[in-house]
């Protein structure tokens, strides 16, 4: 088997890195959030999260399924079109916008 073959059965390149697919308000200061893989929501901080256009801040995330979690924000912003994501964690897609559905 030649190098090719080898190169392309390991799969090389970089992992795909997870994202958030949905973002929804259910209340004023609570912001649901679905992604493409399955999450850790205890390795995601809730400090890494920002409300659009407000910038209140996020300071809690908690697991709600596989693929959900729910942040809490430290102060009501009813007004938010959406949140943005800019924190470090290995794996996910920083920054990122996502609009509230």
């Amino acid at each position: 088997m030649g190098r090719w073959a080898q190169t392309q059965r390991t799969g090389g390149g970089p992992p795909i890195l997870n994202y958030i697919l949905r973002a929804s308000m259910p209340d004023t200061t609570h912001v649901d959030l679905v992604y493409a893989q399955a999450v850790n929501a205890t390795a995601i901080p809730g400090a890494g999260f920002v409300g659009i256009p407000s910038g209140t801040p996020g300071i809690a995330n908690a697991q709600t399924g596989t693929h959900t979690t729910q942040v809490t924000l430290l102060f009501p912003s009813g007004g938010d079109t959406g949140v943005t994501y800019s924190g470090t964690t290995p794996g996910i897609l920083t920054p990122q916008t996502v609009g509230y559905t």
